[in-house]
């Protein structure tokens, strides 16, 4: 069974999301909605501001990283096609032989060379 290199990135983006939803929502409702008193009040701006870096931090790894996946997928995929396209022509080419047919490069161009 293989599994799919992406999605263990669609999870980090998850948790980023509600890292950043996490933070958006202690600030709001503790600090600015005024829960949060004294030393608590610190603590809420700790907190906001680590989950969102965090959040941000792991949100912008992953995206990076699931783009680099899909280039390299790309990328196999175009080399792949390219591999198969020669090995056909390989393929067409050892079959004329076989049949004592002449190779497409060696007809004329149907240029006159009399003068």
């Amino acid at each position: 069974m293989e599994r799919n290199p992406k999605f263990k990135y669609v999870i980090w983006i998850a948790a980023a999301i509600y890292l950043i939803y996490l933070a958006v929502e202690i600030f709001q409702d503790g600090v600015l909605g005024g829960q949060m008193k004294g030393g608590m009040l610190a603590v809420g701006w700790i907190c906001s501001v680590g989950f969102l870096a965090i959040g941000v931090f792991f949100g912008a790894y992953s995206v990076r990283a699931m783009i680099r996946i899909s280039k390299e997928e790309k990328a196999e995929a175009e080399e792949e096609e390219k591999q198969n396209a020669a090995d056909e022509k390989q393929k067409e080419i050892s079959d004329r032989a076989e049949n004592g047919e002449k190779s497409t490069s060696e007809e004329p161009d149907g240029s006159d060379s009399k003068d």
